[in-house]
């Protein structure tokens, strides 16, 4: 026997009936009390109207059932109908004085023939009822408890024809508790074709929820290769195996488009902590807002509500990761040496340079970090302790920051190629003289600019 709509799609929307009350109508009964009678007319009724058995419906009302009575599980008769996809029933209770407008809790009788699966009635039933709701005065932006509207819940349960009936009439950009529109439902449900008619309508293909997912987010986790291709190509996530693919930095890539006294934004650095704290779901917030890597290690509560992490358990989560990235001191090996007497290629080059400008970045930002989390003078020695040693090291970078310069200058001066990889050596030095100039701006502006951070 078909069961209401949404039974099984929102359990937290509906109390949800016993497996018995789905058997055959009760054995009729004989010499009851008044009560007891009343109770075995609102059963009948109730399987009257799950088998869209109009007659014995008529009947019941005819021999003095109101119209306004609930039967199991407080259903309202028109809403059971409704959800059962029963055409004639729902036509007859209205020609009756049936409340098109009554809810469940917020779920209305609209959302409950928009909920109607194809398993229980065709959608062209369900379609059928929505029009004779909406044509008596049903409510087309009502919200539910989680702020779903008769739309999502058409979206999610596939009926094309029913969201074009209502796409005219409502607010079809609405977002529900989690900052999903009628659209994140069709995509999350795998509706191909409530996705196309919904792009066609224009609802926002680019928008993410309040987790950061994108629509193409949810088509990937649900391997719905025919929606994927219905959203824009310049959509992208970010998985685990794209930033780790890709972890390895390229000196031009880095550098090329640099202005003058701008750093490297080391995303990659970024996008490789985040998926350490499990906190991948933030990479297309950051990764819009161009967060570099010096802004994300010095992120405090404020400015992660700037950037739009809504939910506090995620900021919560990156500043748990933040301190234990702080926590632990600086090591040596973490900063490139340039020994004396060793020949160099142009590659070794270029990765000492990335590598001691990413220390310089991340240093400052430590620096930064701690001094922010003091409210009053220092009264932590550990803490002062942690700052000298951070002092320290970048005074060590600083000199290898000197080194690598001297060294650049003197293959610059050549007269044959220093390269040892490459035979375009012309090229190479054009380029090599634009990196010294910025890496040269870039180390004296830095220790003029942040001397306060060491008085």
């Amino acid at each position: 026997m078909a069961r209401p709509a949404g039974y099984s799609s929102d359990e937290d929307d509906y109390d949800s009936f016993g497996e018995d009350d789905f058997d055959e109508p009760p054995f009729i009964q004989r010499n009851l009390n008044p009560e007891e009678e009343h109770e075995q007319r609102l059963d009948s009724l109730f399987f009257a109207i799950m088998r869209d058995d109009l007659e014995t419906v008529n009947q019941l009302l005819d021999e003095g059932l109101d119209i306004t009575v609930t039967v199991r599980d407080n259903w309202n008769l028109i809403m059971l109908a409704a959800s059962t996809g029963a055409v004639a029933i729902v036509q007859e209770l209205i020609n009756r004085g049936a409340d098109v407008s009554c809810n469940r809790d917020k779920y209305t009788t609209l959302m409950a023939a928009c909920s109607c699966p194809s398993s229980t009635a065709p959608y062209e039933k369900s379609a059928q009822i929505a029009k004779l709701l909406v044509e008596h005065g049903a409510d087309v932006n009502a919200i539910s408890r989680k702020r779903m509207t008769p739309l999502m819940y058409a979206a999610s349960n596939g009926n094309v024809e029913i969201v074009q009936q209502l796409l005219p009439l409502c607010d079809k950009d609405a977002e529900d508790n989690q900052g999903w529109t009628a659209l994140f439902w069709a995509v999350n449900d795998n509706h191909a074709e409530v996705v196309k008619v919904l792009l066609e309508a224009g609802l926002n293909p680019e928008k993410n929820d309040i987790r950061s997912n994108s629509l193409l987010h949810y088509a990937t986790m649900n391997d719905a290769d025919d929606i994927k291709e219905l959203l824009p190509t310049k959509q992208q996530i970010q998985t685990v195996e794209d930033v780790f693919k890709n972890s390895s930095y390229n000196f031009e890539e880095e550098f090329e488009n640099l202005k003058e006294n701008e750093r490297p934004i080391f995303f990659r650095d970024v996008c490789v902590m985040l998926y350490g704290m499990r906190c991948e779901q933030l990479i297309n917030i950051f990764s819009k807002r161009n967060v570099d890597l010096l802004t994300f290690v010095t992120l405090n509560e404020k400015k992660l509500q700037d950037l739009d992490v809504i939910l506090p358990y995620q900021r919560k989560k990156v500043m748990i990761g933040l301190y234990k990235f702080h926590k632990y001191p600086y090591r040596a090996k973490s900063i490139p040496i340039v020994s004396k007497n060793e020949i160099y290629s142009t590659i070794d080059f270029s990765n000492a340079l990335i590598s001691a400008v990413r220390q310089i970045t991340t240093m400052e930002g430590a620096v930064v970090y701690m001094k922010s989390q003091i409210s009053e003078p220092l009264f932590d020695k550990q803490i002062e302790n942690s700052i000298v040693q951070i002092q320290t090291k970048l005074k060590s970078v600083k000199r290898l920051s000197n080194m690598l310069l001297k060294k650049a200058k003197e293959w610059d001066q050549m007269t044959s190629s220093a390269d040892l990889i490459t035979k375009n050596s012309l090229k190479k030095r054009k380029l090599y003289k634009r990196w010294i100039l910025f890496f040269g701006i870039l180390t004296v502006s830095f220790f003029i600019s942040k001397r306060s951070v060491f008085n």
